[in-house]
């Protein structure tokens, strides 16, 4: 039996989680979602390795993209995160070169667009922001 990747979705629009989820689950990924990120960060606290890869909204309540991927960057340092935005790239891409996340993805995504992101980090094809 082969290992399905399990993806963490943090966004703040259901609409926009749901989509995700949906695509992804027809990608063959197992998907786990999340709108508040403050209870997304709870659950990598207690389990820390149960997340193959993340895909943070970035702009949120609570806590933003920013500070998510902050704090679970130090507990589980080598975890792939991908920013999405509905921001120019361009305009966060220098912030987040200092937390050292995977990629940025510009919002609205497309299963087009997840499918390849994933296929890059998944086979170590990505450079760090």
């Amino acid at each position: 039996m082969q290992y399905k990747k399990h993806i963490l979705i943090v966004d703040d629009e259901e609409m926009i989680l749901r989509l995700q989820e949906q695509f992804l689950n027809r990608l063959g990924y197992q998907v786990t979602c999340h709108s508040n990120s403050i209870k997304a960060l709870k659950q990598i606290e207690l389990n820390p390795n149960s997340f193959d890869l993340l895909i943070i909204d970035l702009f949120m309540p609570n806590l933003s993209g920013y500070e998510l991927s902050e704090s679970i960057l130090k507990i589980q340092p080598n975890i792939p995160i991908i920013i999405s935005t509905g921001f120019d790239r361009f305009l966060v891409e220098e912030k987040l070169k200092n937390l050292n996340v995977t990629d940025i993805l510009s919002k609205p995504l497309t299963l087009n667009m997840l499918e390849n992101k994933l296929r890059q980090v998944f086979d170590n094809q990505f450079n760090y922001c």
